[in-house]
């Protein structure tokens, strides 16, 4: 990931079996001057991948996620989608019309964009991209918001561990 500060941090959620989805956001983000976030590549092979993704999510202004028939199902998309909505991330949805009611509950209320084709979802994802830089300044100071909570959820950890007292016991739980 790039550490450009100025650059718009977009974490893609995507399934694996739809990486030629996620190929061409990658393009539109990138012609946008957006930096798309991904696991591959930035969660090395032995990283522990949850951990990578949390961080992932936390260097990030906002979601875009892809819903097919194939990423509904899966567990890892779902999971990524219920962490950014529950760290107040901004989640776009770019939907096909086969799957409009197996969506996340919780996006269900949200406005999304949906589509039929392979041709309908470039030209949808090159709009929502172009409305995503309109509200920059919006995800940006979200996103500050959204940084420094996750500092304090560090913090916190931290607080209500015994690590910190040198106890063999380990950590509390915080539930």
């Amino acid at each position: 990931m790039r550490n450009n500060d100025s650059e718009l941090n977009i974490f893609i959620s995507y399934c694996w079996k739809n990486k030629t989805y996620r190929e061409t956001l990658i393009r539109i983000l990138e012609c946008a001057n957006c930096n798309a976030v991904y696991d591959e590549g930035l969660i090395l092979p032995g990283d522990e991948l949850d951990e990578g993704i949390i961080k992932l999510l936390n260097q990030s202004d906002a979601v875009i996620v892809c819903l097919t028939k194939k990423s509904v199902k899966s567990k890892a998309v779902r999971e990524e989608l219920t962490r950014a909505h529950h760290q107040g991330l901004k989640i776009y949805s770019v939907v096909h019309r086969s799957v409009i009611s197996a969506m996340p509950t919780f996006l269900k209320g949200k406005v999304y964009l949906d589509y039929e084709t392979d041709d309908e979802l470039i030209s949808t994802l090159k709009r929502l991209v172009k409305n995503i830089r309109k509200d920059e300044k919006l995800l940006k100071a979200s996103s500050k918001v959204h940084h420094l909570i996750q500092k304090q959820h560090v913090n916190a950890d931290y607080l209500i561990s015994r690590e910190r007292f040198r106890k063999p016991e380990g950590k509390w739980s915080h539930k």
